[in-house]
């Protein structure tokens, strides 16, 4: 796995969910829990750049003439 992209996509999810709090209690009427991301510690960061990336989300697939 690309610990670059794992990054990008921490600070990603990071920056989406601080917006989403800030209208979190008038919108659900009352105040969001205390929740974290932080960066895997080195053990943690082995076994990801041991992974096999994700497969695509995108269908492989070839036109066919009709």
């Amino acid at each position: 796995m690309d610990l670059n992209r794992l990054r990008n996509w921490r600070e990603d999810l990071r920056h989406a969910a601080a917006s989403a709090l800030l209208d979190f209690e008038t919108r659900y009427g009352y105040p969001p829990g205390e929740n974290s991301i932080s960066p895997p510690g080195p053990a943690g960061s082995a076994r990801l750049a041991a992974l096999d990336p994700p497969p695509s989300k995108s269908p492989s697939y070839r036109p066919t003439k009709v």
